[in-house]
């Protein structure tokens, strides 16, 4: 068992790691909290700390500024890291953003403090400032780096990290799920169940407006698929939000209405009961081009039920359905070959149902949370 300390300058910590480290507390580890913002952080493990690690650093500009207050950052934190080694018995330091992996991982390398790096897979290291780049891969020396996907290890070794240096936890979920739930669409897909021309063949997509999407390109490929499936209809699930809709989801339904699919288009924001949707699915579109952790978990969970997933090359999706073993994958911006896989879903059961099965076995075989803990927790110790 270890006491870990995780520090954090992300304005939340992914809902994936708290899982992690809820789970490896109870199996007796201890984790002290460094964070900018505690209000998102964790509720009932290990202790808070509210901390500082500077401006972030998006642009060159932004990146002199945390420069300068590179050497007040690195001072004051050397009396934490000093208390947490010595006082707390702490044996690794986790970080979870670039400002903290920066400025920690000197301090824990002169204290012989083992260093953990948990890379996001939505990290674009090319937008990063040069100057910012250059420090991240040179005391990624003296750290584990953590991807959950292998885009992310392609990534890192474009600059010349090594492979020795990064390790892979896949992501994973707790099998127990809530129980079926009806809803309008479901109650819509059984209707006249002894005429299959009148049941609906109901696409979904799970997604957050704010992040870039393909869901034009689905439009696109919904209109074409109406020549060949009549009775399609998609319904995309979005963020819980209260008031108007936000612009996003504005501008998807003046464009849903324009391409003349606006009837068969429904915008649903309960994201909190996803089971209650996904029931009523036939197959699961994932329309991330840069997806989350959030994201992924999400997809194990539309696999986890035992549905045909399509998503989209080079995005990291390969991870999960294993170069179409378990779903289908289409190269982005073409709602062409998009229509042509829904189309082959649609007529071909026997080949969906197969893709469904594999799915679900995959995700209790090799994406379980408690697999992923079992990884972690050899890492951290």
């Amino acid at each position: 068992m270890a006491n870990i300390a995780v520090a954090n300058s992300l304005k939340e910590i992914p809902s994936f790691f708290l899982d992690l480290f809820d789970e490896l507390e109870k199996r007796g580890h201890f984790f002290y909290f460094l964070s900018t913002c505690l209000n998102s952080g964790p509720k009932d493990c290990g202790k808070a700390r509210k901390a500082y690690f500077g401006p972030e650093a998006r642009s060159n500009l932004s990146f002199a500024f945390f420069l300068l207050a590179y050497p007040f950052l690195f001072f004051f934190f050397s009396f934490s890291f000093v208390f947490l080694k010595y006082n707390k018995n702490v044996k690794t330091f986790v970080c979870l953003g670039g400002n903290e992996k920066i400025i920690l991982t000197p301090l824990a390398s002169l204290l012989r403090i083992k260093v953990v790096w948990l890379e996001l897979p939505e990290i674009d290291y090319r937008k990063m400032p040069a100057g910012f780049l250059f420090l991240y891969r040179f005391y990624s020396r003296r750290a584990i780096l953590v991807s959950s996907i292998s885009l992310t290890e392609a990534r890192l070794g474009s600059f010349g990290i090594t492979a020795d240096r990064i390790k892979k936890i896949s992501p994973g979920i707790k099998p127990n799920q809530p129980g079926r739930q009806q809803n309008i669409f479901s109650n819509l897909a059984k209707a006249e169940k002894s005429n299959f021309s009148r049941k609906y063949f109901t696409l979904g997509v799970i997604t957050d407006f704010s992040q870039p999407h393909q869901i034009e390109n689905l439009f696109q490929a919904v209109k074409i698929c109406l020549a060949v499936i009549p009775n399609l209809q998609l319904i995309i699930v979005g963020e819980c939000r209260v008031g108007p809709k936000d612009e996003g989801e504005k501008k998807l339904s003046w464009l849903a209405k324009k391409l003349g699919i606006d009837n068969l288009v429904w915008f649903v924001s309960e994201r909190g009961n996803l089971k209650k949707w996904s029931d009523s699915f036939d197959a699961f579109i994932a329309v991330n081009e840069t997806p989350r952790l959030a994201n992924l978990a999400t997809v194990l969970r539309i696999m986890s039920e035992g549905l045909p997933v399509i998503g989209f090359c080079n995005r990291g999706f390969e991870d999960l359905i294993l170069e179409e073993k378990a779903g289908i994958l289409v190269e982005t911006g073409n709602s062409e070959v998009l229509a042509q896989k829904i189309i082959e879903l649609y007529k071909n059961k026997i080949r969906s149902r197969r893709f469904g099965e594999k799915a679900k076995s995959l995700v209790e075989a090799d994406f379980t949370l408690e697999k992923a803990v079992a990884a972690m927790g050899k890492i951290l110790i």
